[in-house]
């Protein structure tokens, strides 16, 4: 994979504050699917001690997933093709050269501080 990563500002969902974060960027390829590439990454996730956000508020088998981790709190999203358009995507998918046979697919991960919820 070719990742690039870089400070951030993310709307909080859960309490629609701005928070300062972090974004990963990040191109890869494989012979599977992307959608089989991303519930590896969230098996992998779960067994490395990060556990599902409480009340994500979408679906259980969305293709993006927000995870948490001590204080930290990231959404995940794996997916294929150029969909989120930041030159930071446009520079990783550049860079990533495909190996012969697999598929590209594309990476992005958006983290805050974990703050509890408004009521």
């Amino acid at each position: 994979m070719v990742a690039e990563s870089s400070p951030d500002t993310v709307q909080d969902w859960q309490t629609n504050q701005i928070l300062p974060g972090c974004r990963v960027t990040a191109a890869g390829s494989a012979t599977t699917r992307a959608g089989d590439e991303g519930e590896a990454l969230y098996a992998r996730l779960l067994t490395v001690g990060w556990k599902r956000t409480p009340d994500p508020r979408y679906a259980t088998n969305a293709p993006a997933l927000r995870f948490r981790l001590d204080e930290t709190n990231c959404f995940f999203s794996i997916y294929s093709g150029m969909m989120v358009g930041t030159p930071a995507e446009m520079r990783v998918n550049v860079a990533f050269e495909n190996r012969p046979g697999e598929d590209r697919y594309n990476v992005l991960v958006q983290c805050v501080p974990a703050v509890e919820p408004e009521p």
